[in-house]
């Protein structure tokens, strides 16, 4: 139709399109469900290294027993026992289904910044089975998935080729050392021009990732990089 050409002409040829997360968000808030994917999908080696259950399979298991599941958080509703402690109730949605989740309030204060619709995040509980009501997960922890992928990395770090090579090692060495944490580290040495030999020093050093120290890292001409773990280093 001429209206409809005259539409498209309109249409800036600068303007951006919907990145994959924004047209998904797009089609639950119009929809109420995903068309062209879902947003779990992205996450599916790291569910599947953290065991997560699928909702569908939950009803198959004995209640009582702890599990671990995944999803996006929705309807999130916040309320208030008698002794006016706040608790949150939630369902947290996979490819095949939803489940419902409780945070009592000791779990609600410890985790209240992440409970919030449509964050990707890991569930881990008790769950509750009967036969008048769908599977629940009592929570006890609770963490964004991006946050459980980030906990699943190590660091690579290459020291490049230096004229005073054990002073450098002193100074990559003290750096690391004023900055520990939980992430592994995996040392890169490049023995020839085929060959790449890495080390795992002492399991002791570990590090906080941060922003600041893969800089300080690369000030020193380190190449900096992070591997996920696939049960070992």
């Amino acid at each position: 139709m001429p209206e409809e050409i005259d539409f498209a002409n309109e249409l800036s040829p600068t303007a951006k399109g919907w990145t994959s997360s924004e047209m998904l968000a797009a089609e639950k808030a119009t929809l109420g469900f995903y068309i062209t994917g879902h947003p779990l999908e992205r996450y599916l080696d790291i569910l599947q290294h953290l065991k997560a259950v699928k909702s569908s399979e939950l009803p198959e298991l004995n209640s009582g027993i702890r599990v671990t599941s995944g999803g996006i958080i929705g309807d999130v509703q916040i309320r208030t026992t008698k002794k006016g402690d706040k608790f949150a109730l939630l369902r947290l949605e996979d490819e095949a289904g939803s489940t419902k989740c409780v945070l009592w309030p000791e779990v609600y204060r410890k985790h209240s910044a992440l409970v919030q619709n449509d964050l990707p995040a890991i569930v881990m509980g008790r769950l509750e089975l009967s036969e008048d009501n769908p599977p629940t997960i009592i929570v006890d922890q609770l963490q964004s998935i991006d946050g459980a992928a980030r906990n699943n990395e190590f660091l690579v770090l290459r020291a490049p080729q230096h004229d005073d090579f054990p002073t450098l090692c002193d100074s990559i060495l003290n750096l690391l050392n004023a900055n520990p944490g939980d992430c592994d580290i995996v040392l890169e040495a490049l023995i020839d021009e085929s060959t790449v030999v890495r080390i795992r020093p002492n399991n002791a050093l570990k590090v906080r990732r941060s922003g600041e120290l893969e800089q300080s890292l690369k000030e020193l001409g380190c190449a900096v990089s992070f591997e996920r773990m696939n049960g070992h280093i």
